[in-house]
């Protein structure tokens, strides 16, 4: 799923479907991600290959966003969530 945004788009305010992460979290046995940079994003998609079982959602952004983290020696969205600063 692409085009989720918490803030307004760069064309004003035409949608901002980000309700709909509640109810994707809500559905059992979906695992839903919303990574914060290029490392999540990695994460997240090797999270949704190796999932043979479960379905898998993944929420980008529209928005340019920087990398939050600088390494990637373990898989931290693996945790579920964890501390970023």
């Amino acid at each position: 799923m692409t085009h989720d945004s918490v803030g307004l788009g760069e064309d004003g305010p035409t949608h901002q479907p980000i309700e709909h992460l509640a109810s994707f979290r809500a559905m059992p046995n979906l695992y839903t991600m919303r990574p914060c940079d290029t490392i999540e994003t990695a994460e997240c998609w090797k999270i949704s290959m190796e999932s043979m079982k479960t379905p898998s959602l993944i929420a980008l952004s529209r928005q340019g966003l920087t990398n939050i983290r600088e390494s990637c020696e373990e898989n931290k969205c693996a945790k579920g969530g964890y501390v970023i600063s």
